[in-house]
């Protein structure tokens, strides 16, 4: 038996969880000297205060061990996390996978939010074609360029401050009515443009997702005004295609902040 391991930016709910037997790391979020763990059922509509205040933790190589004892107990481990330039997750879980002879394969997904959450879906999928630990975590690899990430934020600031922005091709400010349209790349956060206007936002964001795309994923702060119209906007253009709606929670709307607009997808 093989037993799929993620994070919680891959924003499963508790019972899809427990349906595929998928064990999620819950990451942590720091604010007012106080430590939350983002877990099933966490709040997602921490407000911008909160957010500005607040920090991020990546899981310890402690936790990572005691998930992958347990784990183990009933087999093998394929352990899939956020991008490890996004966060040092993956960094610990390699470390912890060690005492484990063989039996934790550990992958770095280069995505997080709904790519990540379609990785798993797909992992889940071809358990049983896989011949072995290693074969399963070979196919996947060989997937990952399959799943894709667009994003807009309302402000660059929280990512700037992050450190996790990549390349960036031209400089973005704040201008009224101009938003930038980003994209995960290689597993970074990378800038392809500005949009004018919240309707050229909106298209620039879809324009990334592949005519082919077998799924979509929508990850929003659902406060923003923009929810509905983005949300109108792809089920024409993809009106085919299945769409699921998740909400992001602290620990990446921490980098992001307030406002934000993604789409993630698989071909």
């Amino acid at each position: 038996m093989i037993t799929i391991v993620t994070d919680s930016t891959a924003y499963f709910s508790k019972s899809e969880a427990e349906k595929l037997g998928i064990v999620c790391v819950p990451l942590i979020y720091k604010t007012n000297g106080r430590e939350y763990l983002e877990d099933f059922g966490t709040d997602c509509t921490a407000n911008a205060e909160f957010l500005n205040k607040s920090s991020t933790e990546e899981a310890s190589v402690a936790i990572f061990r005691d998930v992958f004892e347990k784990s183990v107990e009933k087999g093998e481990v394929l352990c899939i996390l956020i991008s490890s330039r996004l966060s040092g997750s993956y960094h610990n879980a390699c470390l912890a996978a060690k005492d484990f002879n063989g039996k934790v394969t550990v992958i770095d997904s280069l995505l997080t939010a709904g790519g990540l959450k379609l990785l798993i879906e797909e992992t889940y999928n071809m358990i049983e074609l896989a011949k072995s630990l290693k074969d399963l975590a070979d196919k996947i690899e060989k997937i990952k360029p399959e799943f894709g990430i667009a994003f807009s934020v309302d402000n660059m600031n929280p990512l700037k401050k992050s450190g996790r922005l990549g390349f960036v091709r031209q400089s973005i400010g704040s201008a009224l009515n101009m938003k930038p349209i980003l994209k995960c790349e290689n597993g970074t956060v990378v800038s392809k443009g500005v949009s004018r206007g919240s309707q050229d936002r909106i298209r620039k964001i879809v324009s990334f997702i592949p005519e082919d795309a077998k799924k979509i994923i929508v990850n929003c702060d659902f406060d923003n005004k923009q929810f509905e119209e983005f949300k109108a906007y792809i089920h024409e253009k993809f009106s085919k295609i299945p769409v699921e709606y998740n909400s992001l929670g602290p620990v990446l709307l921490v980098h992001l902040g307030k406002g934000v607009l993604a789409v993630s997808w698989k071909v």
